[in-house]
């Protein structure tokens, strides 16, 4: 399990200043807001694909929509925990593989 504070800056007025809190499992990603009622619930199988920067990693699950981590605000979890869940879990092409993308070189340890 993996989990995210995410604080919504922009939006409309009821998320002004809100905070997400984002769950990741091996069944489910859940994105809940303090200042909305309802939740997000996203299963694996509806992620298209997965890019992952220095500072973001955005799960898209359609070509306009899906949601971004700010990796910075994760306070339960790790990263390897989360790329294990997307390439374990999410969707596979006709190769077998999933879609995930790193677009930085992480730093090699001595």
């Amino acid at each position: 399990t993996m989990r995210i504070n995410e604080v919504i800056k922009k939006e409309t007025p009821e998320r002004l200043a809100s905070t997400d809190t984002i769950e990741i499992t091996k069944a489910k990603i859940l994105r809940n807001n303090d200042k909305v009622d309802g939740k997000m619930v996203i299963g694996w199988h509806q992620v298209e694909a997965v890019c992952e920067t220095k500072e973001f990693i955005y799960i898209y699950t359609g070509p306009t929509s899906g949601i971004f981590v700010v990796k910075g605000d994760i306070i339960e979890g790790d990263l390897e925990t989360f790329r294990k869940l997307a390439n374990g879990f999410m969707r596979r092409n006709k190769k077998g593989k999933v879609n995930y993308k790193k677009y930085f070189k992480e730093p090699t340890q001595k």
